[in-house]
């Protein structure tokens, strides 16, 4: 209270001698009321600027704290941003290696597999080849066969050629690779990899019998192929065949009529 009394007496002292000086300059005279209504009214009018200057004050305070709130969004949103970027590039890519029960040097392994898919004299069902855990856990099931789609083991057809007839009606294996801090791209026709991608493994395409009833996808099966550990036994079902270039639409050269088609499994370092 002392300190807004000695406000009022200070502003009353500064406002009061330039209506007086006021008054004299005029030749004017003004008594202790009229002075003392001037002074009020010059000193509602400082009020006035003053309250006017608060608020602005306050607006730009406002604006300040509004602008400091976005820029804390912002950081946080890019530090999200940096943290998915690092998990992402930290949690690497996992790919299948067809044909094989390891993972190439450099990967490290996620789980050893049997290749599977819809049986070949189906036009319906998946076309989409699975690799099956050797280590299957069951959850509801039945006792006997259903309606349903129905998934059976895969086997290589090579009888065809001298080099892989031992493979013939053998059932393929499969592996499930990951490799930390890369991308993994699968390149078909090529048993080498772009430039900056390091190779994973080579090959050569294999899929389902080009007049067989059942869609089937390109694999990359690994040049050096495996077979499951049970021994050899004729069942069919999901059918690997080599994948041979057709000239026509498809130029040769490069491609050569009938010639079996390579390809390479690829990873590109996302740290580079």
């Amino acid at each position: 209270m002392e300190d807004m009394l000695l406000y009022f007496m200070i502003v009353l002292v500064y406002v009061a001698r330039p209506v007086m000086s006021e008054c004299a300059e005029n030749g004017t005279s003004c008594n202790k009321f009229e002075c003392e209504y001037n002074v009020i009214r010059k000193l509602i009018k400082l009020e006035e600027k003053v309250s006017q200057q608060d608020e602005k004050i306050v607006e730009q305070n406002k604006k300040h704290v509004e602008q400091a709130h976005m820029i804390e969004t912002l950081s946080r949103e890019l530090e999200g941003s940096r943290r998915a970027l690092e998990y992402h590039i930290s949690d690497g890519s996992a790919y299948i290696r067809w044909g094989r029960k390891t993972c190439p040097s450099g990967a490290t392994l996620v789980y050893e597999g049997y290749t599977a898919g819809t049986h070949y004299t189906y036009s319906g069902g998946a076309a989409q080849p699975l690799c099956l855990t050797t280590k299957p856990i069951w959850g509801l099931h039945t006792s006997k066969q259903e309606l349903g789609a129905y998934v059976y083991g895969a086997e290589y057809q090579t009888s065809s050629y001298s080099a892989w007839n031992y493979l013939h009606n053998h059932d393929v294996p499969c592996v499930v690779c990951r490799v930390p801090n890369k991308d993994v791209l699968m390149v078909p026709g090529s048993s080498s990899c772009p430039n900056a991608y390091n190779l994973q493994y080579s090959g050569y395409l294999m899929a389902g019998y080009y007049s067989h009833a059942a869609s089937s996808h390109y694999l990359c099966v690994d040049g050096n192929p495996e077979t499951v550990d049970r021994g050899y036994q004729d069942n069919d079902g999901y059918l690997l065949y080599f994948v041979q270039a057709i000239c026509g639409s498809l130029a040769c050269g490069p491609y050569v009529l009938n010639r079996e088609i390579t390809c390479a499994v690829c990873s590109f370092s996302l740290e580079a």
